[in-house]
């Protein structure tokens, strides 16, 4: 007997449920992919700022503004958003990143130590700044994994900033 009540009703409310599904689904407004959203970084539509044809620039630093030699000027490569890449050679490679005013020190071989003095160095020249003024700029140093197993893409910072 409970086993007829069970069809009689499951049946029904079973196919009921499919019936509202479907026609919610079928009739629900269908969103474009720009209304989703995509997972990906999307690049900015506006427009960058001009680069400063000063031979000076001035940066946020931290809590401060840096004043720095105009890097763009010797800038190997600048991207459409004005990211600088200052240098890059078979051991390490500078960027300069505008959405946060961020530099990037990426150390390409060993030893990473010596390597990591050389790109120092080429950073204080190309920036024109005492190791202090450097130290008040946001910069991120490190070494793949390929490169080193030790550092592991780990954050090193630079080595006289304290």
């Amino acid at each position: 007997m409970a086993k007829k009540i069970l069809i009689n009703i499951g049946i029904p409310l079973f196919f009921l449920t499919l019936v509202v599904w479907f026609f919610f689904f079928y009739w629900s407004p269908k969103m474009t992919p720009e209304e989703v959203g995509s997972p990906l970084p999307v690049a900015s539509t506006t427009t960058p700022q001009p680069i400063s044809q000063e031979d000076e620039l001035n940066l946020p630093g931290k809590g401060v503004v840096v004043q720095t030699k105009n890097f763009y000027k010797s800038a190997q490569e600048i991207t459409p958003q004005n990211d600088a890449l200052l240098i890059e050679n078979e051991e390490f490679q500078i960027l300069y990143y505008v959405a946060d005013t961020s530099f990037s020190i990426t150390i390409l071989a060993t030893p990473i130590n010596t390597i990591r003095q050389k790109a120092e160095a080429e950073f204080l020249k190309q920036l024109g700044v005492t190791k202090e003024k450097a130290c008040q700029l946001k910069v991120s140093v490190g070494a793949p994994y390929w490169v080193d197993e030790v550092f592991d893409g780990g954050e090193m910072g630079l080595s006289f900033c304290k």
